[in-house]
């Protein structure tokens, strides 16, 4: 294949995948034709952002169900968050790539954001005043309005398992034939 023709592939390749913040495609396309690097180009015309169909965001440890996936298996959408029954949370964490994270890795969110884990009505109260440790769940993806299914079944009766309320920090187990809101964990996590 001929230099240029295989520049200008790789131009199509660049231009398809980026949108850069300060170059036009004229700009870049002039670029590859001086035989620029694509790096150089990134660095020239500032660090490019994709703009791809997807809505691809980073690889964060926790999965949100996509509203298909948590219907197609058993579970709703109560105010845009997949609520559904104890075994139906751990097949649409499944399907989603991941699985139904235990008690101490919810726990983990509220201590990571300040929280404090103490399951007291001091701890709750002091986690609902604290508007830093409120605003940071929330940026994790959790709401407040109900309690998550944890893969821990409480001990003393395997027909319950344990389920974290954000907004209070506070852990309370409830029967597996109760709907819980569902949030997974990235398989290898």
């Amino acid at each position: 294949m001929n230099k240029k023709l295989k520049w200008l592939c790789i131009a199509l390749a660049v231009l398809s995948t980026y949108s850069y913040a300060t170059c036009s495609k004229q700009e870049v396309m002039k670029l590859i034709d001086k035989g620029v690097s694509k790096d150089l180009i990134n660095s020239i015309c500032e660090t490019p952002s994709k703009t791809t169909t997807t809505t691809a965001k980073p690889k964060s440890k926790w999965i949100t169900p996509s509203n298909s996936t948590c219907r197609s298996k058993g579970g709703k959408l109560y105010k845009g968050v997949c609520d559904a029954k104890w075994q139906q949370a751990k097949n649409i964490c499944r399907a989603s790539g991941g699985r139904l994270p235990s008690k101490s890795e919810l726990l983990s969110v509220i201590s990571d954001c300040g929280g404090n884990t103490a399951n007291s009505d001091s701890a709750h109260t002091e986690n609902r005043d604290d508007p830093n440790y409120q605003s940071c769940y929330k940026r994790k993806g959790f709401v407040a309005s109900s309690n998550y299914w944890s893969s821990t079944s409480y001990a003393s009766s395997p027909s319950y398992a344990w389920t974290v309320y954000f907004y209070g920090g506070d852990t309370s187990y409830n029967g597996k034939n109760g709907s819980r809101y569902v949030r997974c964990v990235r398989a290898g996590q």
